[in-house]
C-alpha cells in the first residue's frame, strides 16, 4: 500500500512544478514589454554613452512614454540631446501633454522643467518646418512679376 503512495506523491510534486514553471513563463511573457522597459531605463540611468543612445532608441521603440521624464533629464547638457529630440516625435502626440505637465511641474528639477521647455519649442520648431515644406511642394512655383 505504502508503495502507491510514493509514485503519486512524486506525481503531485511534479505537477505543482510544471505548474509552478508554467506559471512563471506566462507571466515572462505577458510582462515581457515591462521587462524591457525597465532594463532599458536601467541602461540610460547606468550605462556609457553608447548604452545610453541605444536605451533611448529602444525606449522610443517601446513607445514609453514612463521614460520621457528620464530621458530628458540625461539629455540635458548632453549629446543625447537630437536621440531624445527623434524619440519625442515619433511620440507625437501623446508626449506634447506629458512635456507641458513636466515644464509646468513645480517639483521637478529645474534642469527637467527647462528641458521639457526646450523640447517642446524645438519639436514644435520642427512641425512647422515640416508644414512649410509641405506647402512649398503643394504650391506652384511663383516667381517675381
Amino acid at each position: 500500500m505504502e508503495d502507491m503512495k510514493a509514485p503519486r506523491g512524486r506525481v503531485v510534486v511534479l505537477s505543482i512544478g510544471f505548474l509552478g514553471l508554467a506559471t512563471l513563463a506566462a507571466a515572462g511573457f505577458a510582462f515581457q514589454d515591462r521587462i524591457r522597459e525597465e532594463y532599458w531605463l536601467w541602461k540610460l540611468e547606468k550605462g556609457d554613452e553608447t548604452g545610453r543612445v541605444l536605451a533611448v532608441r529602444k525606449l522610443g521603440g517601446l513607445h514609453s512614454l514612463r521614460a520621457v521624464r528620464r530621458m530628458l533629464e540625461r539629455s540635458f547638457r548632453s549629446e543625447l540631446v537630437n536621440e531624445v529630440e527623434a524619440v519625442l516625435s515619433s511620440l507625437e502626440p501623446d508626449v506634447t501633454p506629458l512635456l507641458m505637465d513636466l515644464s509646468e511641474d513645480e517639483e521637478a528639477p529645474d534642469t527637467t522643467r527647462m528641458a521639457a521647455k526646450i523640447m517642446l519649442l524645438r519639436l514644435a520648431v520642427s512641425r512647422y518646418t515640416a508644414v512649410l515644406e509641405a506647402e512649398r511642394r503643394l504650391s506652384p512655383a511663383t516667381g517675381p512679376r
